[in-house]
């Protein structure tokens, strides 16, 4: 009866313990956090930076405005050209598959390029901002050559090129490093510059409304040894049900 009674508590023991380690394990809340965690290296910094673009044109609010920048600081047309990037990064563009038929039924004089369906462009969107962003569609403008044309009534942006040329800006970037704070943010901080190629001014900013003075293009380049003459940005990425979107773009402190 003793032997039996030492069994009986022992198996007691033994199902409790197992109790108390499967509970954490089956109720731990962090750990879905912990997992996402560990995935954040070089390949997601990598992948998350690609999708920060500098733009060809000084008139429109990129990633690059030397004040503080969330998402609906940015314009509007710019926003459509990084859902297109984002594809064709990606190799999600069907090529060739606009015909100078659809180019002339919408009295467009160019080159025909690609179709996207809005839904596909908008997914681009929304993998980079996150899925409750607010997409606003229409025309835009990829550079000087490349052109988006929004059909309606087809639900398809056209992809076509011009015989315009190409602005004369030399634009400078490069990563530096990136951090990852308690709360599973990821700042990335890059370097930045635009040179207008015909005066050798150079800005901080793409809208080119911040210039620096410490910076001139000259000869095809610019002397980038002392880099704190350049303007360094900081990106932030916040997690959201399991997956990384840019929060906010800023000038560095």
């Amino acid at each position: 009866m003793k032997h039996k009674k030492i069994i009986i508590v022992g198996s007691v023991i033994i199902i409790v313990l197992f109790v108390l380690w499967l509970f954490p394990v089956i109720f731990n809340f962090e750990g879905n956090k912990t997992d996402e965690y560990k995935k954040i290296n070089d390949e997601l910094v990598n992948t998350l930076y690609e999708n920060i673009i500098s733009d060809d044109y000084h008139s429109r609010y990129t990633f690059y405005n030397a004040y503080y920048t969330k998402y609906g600081n940015l314009a509007r047309d710019y926003i459509l050209k990084i859902g297109y990037y984002y594809l064709k990064n990606n190799n999600e563009l069907k090529e060739n598959s606009l015909t100078n038929d659809d180019l002339i039924k919408e009295n467009i004089d160019g080159k025909p390029l690609n179709k996207i369906d809005v839904s596909t462009l908008k997914k681009a969107i929304q993998s980079i901002f996150g899925p409750d962003v607010n997409i606003s569609l229409g025309d835009f403008a990829i550079d000087n050559k490349l052109k988006g044309h929004y059909v309606e009534n087809e639900n398809k942006i056209y992809i076509y090129e011009t015989d315009e040329n190409l602005e004369e800006y030399y634009i400078f970037r490069q990563r530096e490093s990136y951090a990852i704070s308690d709360d599973q943010t990821v700042v990335i901080y890059d370097y930045f510059v635009k040179c207008n190629k015909k005066t050798g001014l150079c800005y901080n900013d793409d809208r080119m409304a911040n210039l620096n003075e410490n910076i001139k293009f000259n000869n095809g380049s610019i002397n980038t040894k002392n880099a704190g003459n350049l303007a360094k940005y900081q990106h932030t990425f916040k997690l959201i049900d399991g997956s990384y979107y840019w929060y906010s773009s800023e000038l560095a402190k």
